[in-house]
């Protein structure tokens, strides 16, 4: 219980909504709710951030964030979450028990009886 609130491990509803973007940013067709839930289900953490990038109109002249960074070392546990608002700010840095967050992401397909 309470993997919705980021004071007990959790991940805020912010975080997801940028998940979400990141996702669609990346895959801008054909999404389905699975296919979300799928990828961040199997996706290395220590690798990998999620970082979605700001529009044009809303950088500011500001650098813009590829969707997903790789190539750089984060935390095995705490999922990196750029904040597209606010610089140098890990929206998932409270997200210590992200693993477990992973692994109801990975059940909820296979409990789908229906094309989600």
């Amino acid at each position: 219980g309470e993997l919705n609130d980021p004071y007990h491990g959790g991940l805020s509803s912010y975080a997801l909504i940028l998940m979400v973007v990141a996702y669609f940013q990346n895959y801008p067709s054909g999404v389905k709710f699975l296919d979300i839930l799928m990828f961040y289900s199997y996706m290395d953490i220590s690798t990998m951030a999620i970082a979605p990038y700001r529009i044009p109109a809303m950088s500011m002249n500001r650098v813009v964030f590829p969707p997903i960074m790789i190539d750089r070392e984060f935390s095995a546990t705490i999922p990196h979450i750029f904040d597209p608002l606010v610089e140098n700010n890990n929206v998932g840095k409270s997200s210590f028990r992200f693993c477990e967050v992973q692994s109801i992401f990975s059940l909820i397909p296979r409990s789908c009886s229906i094309d989600c």
